[in-house]
């Protein structure tokens, strides 16, 4: 398995002191080959309705006044009939027409985590943590990554990665909130 590093996922949901940025992270998708990679495909996919329902579980069990629920494309957590949040999450697949390879230095693309996955993590985690459960008691879903494309014949390749967060530790946030959060490394495995 091969690590990304720490990614800090980490959300204050429901809270007024919350900043207004919707966590986005992103991996790099390099191209080893000899030539360029054509009609790249990038499908995500990971069972965001088992974290949905165990994220509104932990809401209830520590008296939280929202909820989660995804409807169509779209995440929102909704308190007292309002909605908090909105978040368009439709980043699961992703078109990229070509990648040159990595020897040209231009090989590398960013690669967008999908959001609904980073926010639903970000609150699930969160959530975690007014919870007071351990960090090796915590289990997220598992995220993959099919990714098909071609070379430059036009021969098609299809391969899948898998990623596991790994909960390492909660760290304490800011000095002023004073708020632990808990710090991901996501670990890589192909398929």
């Amino acid at each position: 398995m091969k690590s990304l590093g720490p990614v800090k996922l980490g959300y204050h949901w429901g809270e007024a002191s919350s900043p207004n940025v919707i966590p986005q992270e992103t991996i790099p998708l390099i191209n080893l080959g000899y030539g360029a990679a054509k009609n790249i495909t990038l499908d995500w996919k990971f069972e965001h309705e088992k974290l949905l329902e165990d994220a509104n579980k932990l809401a209830h069990t520590t008296h939280q006044e929202y909820f989660l629920k995804v409807d169509k494309q779209t995440l929102s957590a909704v308190s007292k009939g309002m909605i908090l949040l909105n978040i368009i999450a439709n980043n699961e697949q992703q078109q990229v027409d070509f990648l040159l390879p990595n020897t040209t230095n231009k090989g590398v693309l960013s690669v967008e985590i999908p959001s609904l996955y980073t926010v639903l993590t970000s609150c699930y985690l969160s959530l975690c943590v007014h919870a007071k459960l351990k960090p090796e008691d915590i289990k997220l879903p598992m995220l993959s990554l099919v990714i098909e494309f071609q070379d430059v014949a036009s021969k098609k390749y299809n391969k899948e990665f898998r990623f596991e967060c790994d909960i390492k530790h909660f760290y304490k946030g800011s000095q002023k909130s004073g708020e632990e959060l808990p710090m991901c490394e996501l670990k890589l495995t192909q398929i």
